[in-house]
């Protein structure tokens, strides 16, 4: 299964720490529209996808709810069969 995991723990976000990359364009840029989900994607060594959480802002926080967040997951969604939410 083609897998993404995404840490939307937007404040105190760790799943890039654990993955061993850095924490930027990640959701909170998603959410600002700063880039577009694929810039988000980061290609681990075991396979599995991750959007990291990005860097908070209080506009992050604005966004993340109603249609923009729909719409946010709807596009990430798209290419895989599994989606992990982190919290």
């Amino acid at each position: 299964y083609r897998t993404l995991l995404v840490d939307f723990d937007l404040r105190t976000p760790a799943l890039h720490a654990l993955a061993g990359v850095a924490n930027q364009n990640g959701v909170c840029e998603l959410l600002r529209a700063e880039i577009d989900a694929r810039a988000a994607v980061q290609f681990l060594p075991s396979g599995l996808h991750l959007v990291p959480a990005g860097k908070w802002s209080d506009e992050a926080r604005k966004a993340a709810t109603g249609e923009k967040l729909e719409s946010l997951l709807a596009k990430l969604r798209g290419p895989y069969d599994c989606v992990v939410l982190h919290g």
